[in-house]
């Protein structure tokens, strides 16, 4: 809960520090609470020390995403941004056979190693961070744009005249944009009331509250809202419903409790870490973002309401049920791995406008934290009163989510993050036309020149 917190101002920090900057203060945090955790005595330490470092990590996670896409060339965009997902997952791993050796250590030791090794992980990163470059779009931002185009040459050799062609066009249409709304908004003030006044003045005083606004604002709600939604149902896919309670869910599969806790633990985690490969190396940069979003949520539908069934026919109690039952989890893992885990984060980042991207995807990462939260208090309750239910509840949003993508996910391949406007337009036109929805007005032409269009009509 703490990182969901911090998340949601890890835009606006970034935007106005940088994102390495970011990066660092937060890898700071994050070893300062886990070497508190290792160094408790007492509860209150320890859950202190864990708030802390949640917060920490809520700000760097979603920043490094941000910088990852924001240095990376287009051709390589996607395996450079799902580096960062495999080393995660190679984390998860390491964490979980060093967590299952040191239990059996006699002293304090047993639960402190593991702490400890985090915090040096953190502080390794926030040492070499300075070392890296600054992302050349949050250069450009702040108007240091020769610097911005050495960064591009150093990453993008080849294409670095291309890029510095589409950013400068992207500036302009972002001047242009901000211009035509500040005129509206001086207008607007001029006809509002002292409270309402007062008010619009606050707003504008809070960055935080003001980077917000700017992403839900006309010409942005449209792919804020995507972010902010496929990164929440994300987590309703039950993913981390089945990582935090396999071991409860292969015991209710009917395997003894120390074999179910190995081969939910470790034996998950070796799938997960394994399935993540094939999208760094071939799946994101490609087969592309939109497939995978597709076919991998229609798939893990597949395996949630496949075990469903198992449960609620009661064929999970048999021999065969039961091993289908544990196969459907640990191809559900794998699907996720391959697809949602990589592709969902990048076409969320990817696609924002450059003005609003920390931002909109630090809201994104909120979102998909704060339900996390939600599933993990409810998910052992729910099981207690349905073994099969919460599969299908799963499985649902899973339908739902991939329908959502059928008609609103561009596909970002290839794409320099400057043309994915142009992506967006199209694909959101296409989704009126299957909708039946009118045409756009004459508002929306105009805020299209601008760099983006919003989800529904508001002609």
């Amino acid at each position: 809960m703490a990182g969901a917190l911090t998340s949601l101002t890890s835009g606006s920090i970034s935007d106005k520090f940088s994102r390495k900057r970011t990066i660092m203060i937060g890898a700071i945090v994050a070893a300062v609470g886990c070497f508190l955790e290792a160094g408790s005595v007492e509860l209150w330490m320890l859950i202190l020390g864990r708030l802390i470092a949640g917060a920490g990590e809520g700000l760097f996670v979603n920043t490094i995403s941000v910088y990852l896409v924001e240095i990376s060339p287009p051709a390589v965009r996607g395996s450079t941004s799902c580096t960062f997902q495999l080393l995660i997952t190679v984390g998860i791993v390491i964490g979980y056979f060093m967590c299952y050796f040191s239990v059996s250590i006699g002293s304090s030791l047993s639960f402190r190693i593991p702490f400890i090794v985090q915090g040096i992980a953190c502080c390794t990163l926030a040492i070499g961070v300075p070392f890296i470059p600054h992302s050349p779009r949050w250069l450009v931002a702040q108007g240091r744009e020769e610097e911005a185009w050495h960064v591009i040459s150093l990453f993008d050799p080849e294409g670095a005249h291309l890029q510095r062609e589409k950013i400068q066009e992207a500036i302009q249409r972002e001047r242009g944009y901000h211009q035509s709304l500040r005129e509206r908004m001086v207008a607007s003030e001029d006809n509002s009331s002292g409270y309402l006044h007062s008010c619009m003045a606050f707003v504008k005083g809070n960055e935080h509250i003001a980077a917000v606004m700017d992403a839900f604002g006309k010409g942005k709600k449209g792919r804020t809202v995507f972010g902010v939604a496929l990164m929440g149902l994300q987590q309703l896919s039950g993913i981390d419903a089945v990582l935090f309670y396999a071991p409860v869910l292969f015991t209710q599969a009917g395997l003894g409790s120390r074999k179910a806790s190995f081969l939910a633990s470790g034996v998950s985690g070796i799938v997960n870490l394994l399935a993540v490969i094939p999208a760094q190396f071939y799946l994101v940069d490609k087969w592309g973002r939109r497939p995978c979003c597709i076919t991998g949520g229609l798939l893990m539908c597949v395996c949630m309401t496949v075990i469903g069934s198992m449960y609620a026919s009661g064929l999970a109690k048999q021999t065969g049920g039961r091993w289908t039952v544990i196969a459907m989890i640990y191809l559900f893992i794998a699907v996720f791995s391959m697809t949602w885990a990589v592709a969902g984060k990048i076409l969320t980042t990817e696609m924002q406008p450059a003005k609003t991207r920390a931002t909109a995807s630090s809201l994104a990462q909120t979102s998909n934290w704060t339900v996390n939260v939600v599933v993990a208090l409810t998910t052992p309750l729910f099981l207690s009163k349905s073994p099969s239910g919460p599969y299908f509840m799963f499985g649902g949003f899973l339908l739902v989510t991939s329908l959502m993508c059928i008609l609103w996910a561009p596909e970002t391949l290839g794409k320099s993050l400057e043309d994915i406007d142009s992506v967006w337009h199209e694909r959101v036109d296409r989704a009126k036309r299957l909708l039946c929805i009118e045409p756009e007005g004459r508002e929306q032409g105009i805020r299209r020149q601008h760099g983006d269009i919003e989800l529904a009509s508001t002609a």
